[in-house]
């Protein structure tokens, strides 16, 4: 009986060892809707189901309370901001920052082992990689380098997020247009020689293997009883 107890103490003693061994938070650039507030809601409720702090989720708008700075929405002063103020302290284990949409869903579970398949203090850069197939304006014209598909979330590693702090501030940003935060992001990472990894685990619609997916936002809208063809109907 004596061993029975010890067994089961060691295995929750090495269990919380584990989870805790990895700091994952989730950043999620809602500005607060109520559509958006129902979807963060969800996102907040299965964190919580697996365990993880209600402080792992960070939205947009509380951030930009926090932080006073009404520029998150572009990445740079979000990492550069959040980043600064980590500064020198220590970490307890490996850590991860994950960005995500409003539409966006989480597995929290899938997405600690997802991100444990990497060592977090390598420069590690995750998610579903997508790549322009024609030139356009929003991308400079370029087609490289590849990008994230932006609502099914992506990762940067603790390792990635160091070196990312020493190029904004050897080289800040400017002033110039930020079109699509997410290609300037992949673009800034990739002129340092970091390219995205792709992870099926980062997906479209759900599905068993999914760490995060997209989902529709239009089941937290208020519809007041409305269907979309009868409010077509009366802006006619």
């Amino acid at each position: 009986m004596w061993f029975g107890f010890r067994l089961a103490f060691l295995l929750l003693l090495r269990c919380i060892r584990w989870v805790s061994a990895v700091d994952i938070t989730l950043y999620v650039r809602s500005q607060g809707l109520v559509h958006q507030t129902g979807a963060l809601n969800e996102v907040l409720a299965a964190v919580v189901d697996a365990g993880w702090s209600h402080t792992t989720v960070v939205s947009m708008k509380e951030a930009e309370e926090e932080l006073k700075h009404s520029g998150l929405w572009s990445y740079f002063p979000w990492i550069w901001q959040t980043e600064k103020k980590r500064f020198g302290k220590r970490s307890a284990g490996e850590r991860w920052v994950v960005f995500l949409e409003a539409a966006t869903m989480v597995d929290p579970k899938a997405l600690e082992l997802l991100l444990a398949q990497y060592d977090a203090r390598e420069p590690w850069y995750l998610g579903r990689s997508l790549q322009d197939d024609q030139m356009s304006i929003i991308h400079h014209y370029q087609q490289e380098p590849a990008y994230p598909l932006v609502h099914a979330g992506f990762a940067l590693s603790g390792g990635l997020l160091k070196k990312l702090l020493k190029d904004l501030e050897e080289k800040p940003v400017g002033s110039g247009q930020q079109i699509e935060p997410v290609w300037e992001l992949a673009s800034r990472l990739g002129k340092m020689g970091i390219f995205i990894t792709h992870h099926e685990g980062f997906c479209r619609e759900p599905r068993p293997h999914c760490a995060t997916w997209v989902r529709p936002l239009d089941r937290f809208r208020a519809t007041q009883g409305l269907r979309p063809e009868e409010v077509a109907a009366r802006c006619a």
